[in-house]
């Protein structure tokens, strides 16, 4: 703890260095005065923690060298050393926060005291402030992974009565308002880049970056992004006409598909370009309020079931197209299950007499026509697809029973197919097919 005293009278400031062991007490002279100029310029360069100073002194009185050292910032607790018994100075002392006020003549026993006192309220002070900076860093470390739970936690639930989500957003410091909502949906496809555990943590995290950079802009900001299991998840809001903090500021519209699908493009070529991952994105629609972020969330997950139809590597709006709602396909049939679909039945059954009669190349036809009768009537689950292929690889295991084959090695390769390479890629399905179809047409010559 570093001591400065300033006292124009030499003798009693050489009585106060010399009289008193402060070595022993954990304080180090740091500077002697004569007078508040000098002080002050010893201040520059050895900053004390505590200043015993006279008040009474020439060129500039203790209050002054008080009062001049604080306006440049020096943080310090100051003793009034005074052989004036003045309420005024008192007074003053104590608005200028002044640890005491020592009155001359006085005993070297008592001046220790003093400083002793103003040297534990000064570490008390400090370790006061260490405990809350250290409080406050760990907290600014902490509130990324604040952010992500709680919005995953938005994401993943409806909103409950009572729930103030907004109050929870400043505290967070979220740069969303909640002031409309859109939540997008990021699924990785490939990567071209074989990861440790540790390389996958910091590719996240420079994925998250890039999906904030590049998208910053079309949201004004307004947009925080997370990791929610093996996919990454935005939250935007609607953005503001106007610097944010500025009093002339006012809500626009969000921005439209047209708007948003480039962008969401160019995030796509990014993540590629910089991390050698493709990728498959969905969006729900706008919601009034975060409160809805759940219902936009579920929407981005039925809009990334097209990718099983469409093939990965797109872009997928949510729309009431999704619903079934004028869709181009028999509403009738959504309420069905797809194994009670008469016009898969129906197909189906062509395929397998075709096999049975020897006729691949219609069979194949066929085949083509099955699969793109899944794309025309895509509301049907992936789940639902999946099943209704095992379903028909059984029929086809009947028929190679019939034909006494022995080996059927092509067991999972329509279900695998659909599965790994969508139904989308039409020409790996129907290669799978085919291999089979020729297959069954050596061995059952």
């Amino acid at each position: 703890m570093k001591l400065l005293i300033a006292e124009d009278e030499i003798s009693v400031r050489e009585g106060m260095v010399r009289l008193i062991d402060w070595e022993s007490h954990g304080i180090v002279i740091c500077g002697e005065a004569g007078n508040g100029s000098e002080a002050l310029s010893i201040m520059e360069s050895c900053s004390p923690d505590i200043l015993l100073t006279d008040i009474r002194m020439p060129h500039m009185d203790g209050l002054e060298l008080i009062e001049q050292a604080q306006s440049r910032g020096f943080k310090f607790r100051p003793i009034i050393l005074s052989g004036y018994n003045e309420f005024s100075y008192a007074k003053q002392a104590i608005r200028l926060g002044a640890s005491d006020f020592i009155l001359k003549p006085c005993r070297p026993e008592e001046i220790l005291r003093t400083v002793l006192e103003a040297k534990k309220a000064a570490e008390f002070q400090e370790a006061r402030e260490s405990r809350l900076k250290e409080r406050d860093q760990s907290w600014n470390r902490n509130i990324p992974l604040m952010k992500s739970q709680v919005l995953s936690q938005w994401t993943r639930y409806p909103a409950v009565p009572l729930e103030d989500r907004g109050r929870l957003m400043l505290e967070l410091q979220m740069d969303i308002q909640n002031a409309g909502v859109q939540v997008g949906l990021i699924r990785v496809d490939t990567s071209q880049i074989p990861l440790d555990e540790r390389d996958v943590v910091l590719l996240r995290y420079a994925a998250v970056n890039i999906v904030k950079e590049t998208l910053d802009n079309v949201y004004g900001g307004r947009i925080e992004v997370f990791q929610e299991g093996n996919d990454l998840l935005w939250v935007a809001s609607m953005a503001e006409r106007g610097r944010r903090g500025s009093a002339n500021t006012s809500l626009i519209t969000a921005p439209s598909q047209e708007r948003l699908e480039p962008q969401i493009r160019v995030l796509q070529g990014n993540l590629e370009k910089y991390l050698k991952m493709t990728v498959s994105i969905a969006l729900g629609s706008w919601k009034a309020s975060i409160n809805q972020a759940h219902d936009s969330y579920q929407e981005s997950v039925q809009a990334m079931e097209s990718r099983f139809y469409q093939g990965r590597g797109g872009v997928f709006f949510y729309s009431e197209k999704l619903r079934g709602e004028d869709s181009g396909y028999d509403n009738s049939t959504e309420s069905t299950s797809i194994l009670d679909n008469e016009r898969f039945d129906l197909c189906e059954m062509e395929m397998l007499d075709y096999l049975r009669h020897g006729s691949f190349e219609q069979a194949l036809d066929q085949l083509d026509a099955w699969l793109e009768m899944f794309k025309t009537q895509s509301h049907y689950s992936k789940q639902e697809v999946n099943l209704r292929a095992t379903t028909f690889m059984i029929s086809l295991q009947r028929i190679a029973k019939e034909h006494r084959i022995g080996a059927f090695e092509w067991k999972n390769q329509l279900v695998n197919s659909m599965e790994q390479r969508n139904i989308g890629n039409v020409g790996a399905a129907v290669d799978s097919m085919c291999a089979y179809a020729q297959k069954f047409k050596i061995l059952s010559r």
